[in-house]
């Protein structure tokens, strides 16, 4: 079989939001779990070399600033990329509401950003839906979102996009409101954590098709936990299943791919964006290298899906459950 090439710049699949003017790279590199609080110089320098032209950040996280650092770093060693190239998203926090520390999502957005040492940001999202509802002692996701909508106002706007992540479908509803009533600029985007298991949940689909309705679309992080996240007790891993997916795939197209591509490759076929990480340089440029594959067939999702909801104790179940709850 055939190896596939190491990807070049500008052949990353990109997708358009529903603002009409922002594009995506359909794949990004993310700086959460194990950078969490970390350094992530070094790894969003690895990725961007890797051919990764989207970089997923968050205030939660504790690193926007080697983030930007990383970002610096790559821009100043080669002169092929530049910063309107590279995507960059960064996520509002649970801020604080009342008292003298009360803090706006466009305040919180200009620390963000002097940690990060950029002038914008592509998208910004609000992390979570939990600490903004009024029933947790937030002002509501519709006043919340009102000051997400200023940061990409002006002739020089903070934020290009604005979004949301861990969304369900009840939380879009509110946010956007009842039909007559809905905010004039919509989430572009809802990251939620979506791979083969979480598939089976129907508030995760329900989630997803709600999005459709109004041009949100749905961003996996968590796609490959299916492999490798720890399991609960008496649950069995599908690993063999992927991999026979896998085998029918790389034959039937005559060059190898790993089961990793498989699993990234169905998020993309279902229009998913996909937030994926790694420290090791030659699965970062594979997991680029997806964007270039032959889709799967009809039998290999079905097969895939199969797997995800076969075993009860896994059917639905999410790895990050705290993100999923209000």
């Amino acid at each position: 079989m055939t190896s596939l090439p190491i990807p070049h710049y500008g052949s990353v699949p990109t997708v358009l939001l529903n603002d009409g003017r922002t594009i995506v790279p359909w794949i990004g590199f993310g700086t959460g779990t194990a950078l969490y609080n970390g350094d992530a110089t070094k790894p969003v320098v690895a990725a961007l070399e890797a051919g990764f032209l989207h970089l997923d950040g968050a205030q939660m996280y504790g690193n926007e600033d080697t983030l930007g650092a990383g970002l610096v770093q790559f821009l100043k060693s080669q002169n092929q990329v530049t910063r309107k190239d590279v995507f960059v998203t960064t996520k509002l926090a649970g801020v604080k509401y009342g008292g003298s520390k009360a803090e706006t999502a466009e305040e919180a957005l200009d620390k963000s950003l002097k940690k990060l040492g950029l002038d914008y940001v592509d998208l910004y999202l609000i992390h979570s839906p939990a600490s903004h509802l009024e029933k947790n002692g937030g002002p509501g996701l519709r006043k919340v979102w009102e000051s997400m909508v200023k940061t990409t106002e002006g002739p020089n706007p903070k934020a290009r996009a604005i979004g949301v992540s861990n969304f369900k479908k009840s939380h879009l509803e509110e946010l956007i409101g009842p039909k007559g009533s809905e905010v004039k600029i919509k989430p572009a985007v809802n990251q939620i954590e979506l791979h083969l298991h979480s598939w089976a949940d129907p508030e995760v689909r329900a989630a997803v098709e709600f999005g459709k309705e109004y041009g949100i679309v749905a961003a996996s992080y968590g796609g490959l936990r299916p492999l490798f996240g720890s399991l609960p007790s008496g649950a069995t891993r599908i690993t063999d299943k992927v991999k026979a997916v896998t085998d029918q795939y790389s034959q039937r197209n005559g060059y190898q791919v790993t089961d990793n591509q498989v699993l990234n490759l169905w998020l993309k076929q279902k229009g998913i964006l996909v937030i994926t990480t790694t420290s090791n340089s030659e699965r970062a440029r594979d997991f680029v290298r997806t964007g270039e594959l032959k889709p799967l067939s009809d039998e290999e999702i079905r097969q895939l899906e199969d797997a995800g909801s076969s075993d009860p104790s896994l059917r639905g179940y999410h790895w990050f459950g705290g993100m999923w709850k209000d």
